[in-house]
């Protein structure tokens, strides 16, 4: 009977958990969110059943852009995921771009909001 080498399981590395690894294999571990780490995290159980270094990493989660109103007087936000592009709501005054939804802004990958409105609202008329 062949016994087939295991990396152990670790509950806290390299701000992952991994489970069980089969000697050869590469292994996907699971980011600790709670510890502010997402993504997919990946390394080799080594053919002597020893963990190899992490060819994949843990991503530190970053934080939303706040929601934001009155931007310039102009727009709102919403809060926003890190690394992606909103879509705001025009202040009372002022319409959306004809043709468009409306404003849109990048929430940068650092949280952060972009100065640039994309589609800004203009005066319009008030009801």
């Amino acid at each position: 009977m062949t016994t087939v080498k295991m990396c152990p399981a670790r509950l806290n590395e390299e701000n992952a958990m991994w489970p069980n690894g089969t000697a050869g294999a590469m292994v996907q571990g699971t980011c600790i969110e709670k510890n502010g780490f997402v993504g997919i995290a990946l390394r080799r159980c080594g053919p002597d059943a020893v963990w190899e270094a992490i060819t994949t990493p843990c991503q530190e989660r970053k934080p939303p852009c706040p929601a934001m109103r009155q931007y310039q007087s102009r727009s709102d936000w919403p809060e926003t995921v890190a690394g992606k592009n909103a879509t705001g709501t025009c202040a009372l005054g002022y319409t959306p771009v004809a043709g468009t939804d409306g404003p849109t802004r990048l929430c940068d990958a650092n949280g952060t909001w972009a100065v640039e409105v994309i589609n800004d609202c203009g005066v319009g008329t008030q009801p």
